[in-house]
């Protein structure tokens, strides 16, 4: 029990760091979005999370 209390914690702070990831948004040719985690293109807009 005592291991879980000091391992908890620690693990959502390392998940935390992960969380603040950039994401892009971008439309494809047929103007539907996409999102990813790298710029898609020029037109690639920063979406705020």
């Amino acid at each position: 029990m005592r291991r879980f209390v000091l391992i908890a914690p620690l693990t959502l702070l390392a998940l935390d760091a992960f969380a603040d990831a950039l994401l892009y948004r971008c439309q494809d040719a047929k103007g539907r979005a996409v999102f990813s985690d790298e710029p898609c293109g020029p037109s690639a807009e920063i979406v705020e999370h």
